[in-house]
């Protein structure tokens, strides 16, 4: 037996069995690349098809196969996705085998599903088959033993299929244990013992993965906080090279490991039970000696955090996280945003499948539409199936050819597509894609119409889409015009369905009437909407025909006016006339009150009067007032001689109302008292001639033109004989 040991302060390598010659072909692989015998190549057998991202609904999906190598194929169009939330279910403890369970993994062959348990308790190996379907319950129940070396340190278990052959391994400790099942994992393994390892103890979350026909493996030492490497190099059939990592990505107290290839590199997950996560990033080969790593801490609902399972399921990757805290048994959801390289967060799913305490996680398995994890529940030895079932829909049967007919989906929503290739034999493949049947897009602009000449008009496509085009170049989801044509409109949602309209805008020329009027001066013409007294432009819009607008333009002018030919309004005496003169040049009519046509008027009393003169086509009508006079005219002498001349001293004027003269002597005596106008002093008093001399009139009256104002006159004549 031969060591080779590196003392790198990250990587020490030890080999067993092998020969220096042995040993220096190893070296130089390492160092040159080389092809060392019994290392695999790169399986021919791919699963692989594309199908579009989105497609609307009644458009079929349809499904390019570039699988290479494949002799079956099965397609689903309906599977169950990880982005749901699972579905559980508890099996409880089968047959009573389970011993405060740790760590489990689930593999299919042929026809036939399988899980393996490692039980703390007395160290053993459980073997449990399920028939035709993880879903069944257990068909048979075997505990395989503890092949003379497990110890309560057993913490992790891994089984895969190599050229036909099966393989187990397990970690207990420091020392790794492989388990040959020859062709069938129905058989009883032989066991060969691996280690022990001095770089790492309390080893823990063991999980292998074939990178590009390299089988690769990894474990951490609980006990010194680093991460393990095992390098299969001729195969799983041979003793791995052991390389410790050292701490990566700040584990701490770590548990459970799980690997995922996003896009061609590598990524592993840690749950640290210090309610953490680390994040290993290794590249595109699980063989580099220095992965990045980061702590991530708490996503989110972290607590005693120790089962992890990754999957990249149809392009995207999702993970599980379970709570071994017994007041939490909490299953996680990682959310990874922005891709696995993006922000994780953490999402509680509650207890599903009645767990409790749970411990650990297997892989995530997808067979034909459904996904299964299984959890083991180390406080009661139970066992946890979650999966995650097939959409509902029931007219979307499966395929078995190489190249299935497009498909048709019922209603909108995410689904996912899976193909198997090669299933129950060694070459078997999974692979799904995710497509988004999207609701139809509408566009409706509405009937054709008309638009009245000078109006814009709006044609709307709405709001909702991802892009609009109109013919007219914009990309607005509405435009404004005012031209008459064919506008079309196509539309395109989220989904990449589109829709066009079309639309017919006729524009109605407007009827303009233009009318030119000239009114006499104080006519007034509606126009503009309201009366006008002015001249002016007005512009009325009337409704008119099919619904457009009648137009009609007023040009308002105004002749000269009529001058005012009579006076103002004055008052006139009963004995004097007053002639009214309206001579007007260019008149062609005069019109009195009473009538007469003439241009002169005489008026021989008081009242009023009024002609209407015409200068075709205007006429104008003024008004006079001859109010009776208010005044009292007295002599200021008279000559009571009898010769019928000026006899008698009395007023000329209006005939008032309660008319009063007295006329009184220069010593005051009254000599004369009268209540008629018309009757007059003769010069006697008491039918004696009174002498020549001056004598004093008062006169009242009421005003006739102010009801109720009593007027006076006082004044002095001479009476001459």
């Amino acid at each position: 037996m031969c060591r080779f040991t590196s003392y790198s302060h990250k990587t020490i390598i030890v080999r067993y069995g092998r020969s220096w010659i042995q040993g220096l072909a190893f070296l130089l692989l390492i160092l040159f690349g080389g092809i060392v015998q019994g290392q695999q190549k790169k399986p021919a057998v791919i699963a692989d098809f594309s199908i579009p991202d989105t497609v609307c609904l009644g458009d079929p999906v349809v499904i390019s196969n570039r699988s290479e190598g494949a002799t079956t194929w099965l397609w689903n169009f309906c599977s169950g996705g990880v982005g749901k939330t699972p579905s559980g279910i508890n099996f409880g403890n089968p047959l009573t085998l389970l011993k405060h369970p740790m760590y489990i993994t689930m593999v299919k062959d042929l026809d036939d599903y399988y899980s393996f348990i490692t039980n703390r308790t007395d160290g053993s190996i459980v073997r449990i088959h399920y028939g035709n379907n993880f879903l069944n319950p257990p068909s048979s129940v075997v505990k395989l033993g503890n092949f003379t070396y497990f110890n309560d340190s057993i913490y992790g278990i891994q089984v895969k299929n190599e050229n036909g052959k099966w393989y187990g391994f397990v970690v207990n400790n420091s020392s790794l244990l492989r388990l040959d099942f020859g062709n069938s994992l129905l058989n009883m393994p032989s066991s060969t013992h691996l280690g022990p390892y001095g770089m790492y103890d309390r080893g823990q979350g063991l999980v292998i993965e074939n990178d590009a026909g390299h089988w690769v493996g990894f474990c951490v030492s609980n006990y010194w906080n680093t991460l393990i490497r095992f390098d299969f190099i001729n195969g799983l059939s041979d003793n791995p090279v052991v390389t410790s990592l050292g701490i990566v990505g700040g584990i701490f107290a770590p548990a459970q490991l799980a690997l995922i290839n996003d896009n061609g590199e590598w990524h592993m997950f840690v749950t640290n039970r210090s309610a953490t996560i680390s994040h290993i990033k290794f590249g595109t080969s699980l063989m580099n000696d220095s992965p990045d790593g980061i702590n991530l801490g708490d996503v989110g609902f972290l607590e005693d955090n120790r089962g992890i399972t990754m999957i990249d399921d149809c392009s995207r990757p999702h993970g599980f996280v379970v709570n071994h805290e017994l007041s939490s048994n909490m299953l996680v959801r990682l959310n990874f945003e922005g891709g696995i390289n993006g922000t994780v967060t953490g999402t509680s799913l509650g207890n599903i499948g009645d767990m409790l305490e749970p411990i650990a996680m297997s892989e995530i398995q997808r067979f034909h539409d459904t996904l299964y994890i299984y959890v083991v529940n180390y406080n009661n030895s139970t066992l946890t199936l979650l999966y995650f079932p097939a959409c509902s829909l029931t007219d979307l049967p499966s395929s078995a050819l190489e190249n299935p007919p497009p498909v048709y989906y019922p209603a909108p929503g995410d689904y996912i597509i899976t193909l198997t290739i090669d299933e129950g034999m060694p070459t078997q493949q999974v692979t799904c894609r995710e497509v988004i049947v999207g609701d139809p897009v509408s566009v409706n602009l509405g009937n054709d119409r008309n638009v009245c000449t000078g109006n814009q008009f709006v044609l709307d496509a709405g709001t909702g889409y991802t892009s609009v085009q109109w013919n007219t170049g914009d990309t607005s989801h509405a435009i404004t015009s005012d031209t008459a044509g064919k506008y079309w409109v196509d539309v395109t949602n989220q989904y990449h369905c589109t829709a066009s309209d079309t639309i017919i805008i006729t524009v109605i020329p407007s009827i303009i009437s233009e009318i030119d009027t000239s009114l006499c001066t104080g006519q007034k013409y509606f126009a503009g909407g309201h009366w006008q007294s002015i001249p002016g432009i007005y512009r009325d819009t009337l409704s008119g025909t099919m619904g457009c607008d009648s137009i009609i333009i007023t040009n308002l002018s105004f002749r000269d006016s009529i001058p005012r030919k009579l006076a103002s309004d004055t008052m006139v005496c009963p004995w004097k006339q007053v002639t009214l003169e309206v001579v007007t040049p260019g008149a062609t009519d005069y019109r009195w009150q009473d009538g007469s046509t003439g241009s002169v008027f005489t008026a021989n009393e008081p009242g009023m009067f009024w002609v209407n003169i015409t200068i075709a086509p205007c006429s104008r009508t003024d008004t006079i007032h001859l109010r009776t006079c208010s005044n009292l005219i007295f002599p200021n002498a008279f000559t009571p001689n009898g010769d019928g001349i000026n006899d008698y001293f009395r007023s000329k004027g209006a005939l008032p109302k309660n008319f009063l003269m007295m006329i009184y002597d220069r010593w005051g005596q009254l000599v004369f008292r009268s209540g008629n106008i018309s009757i007059g002093w003769d010069g006697r008093f008491n039918n004696q001639p009174c002498p020549t001399g001056t004598y004093t009139y008062i006169v009242t009256y009421s005003d006739p033109e102010n009801t109720g104002i009593e007027r006076k006159m006082k004044g002095s004549f001479t009476l001459v004989r």
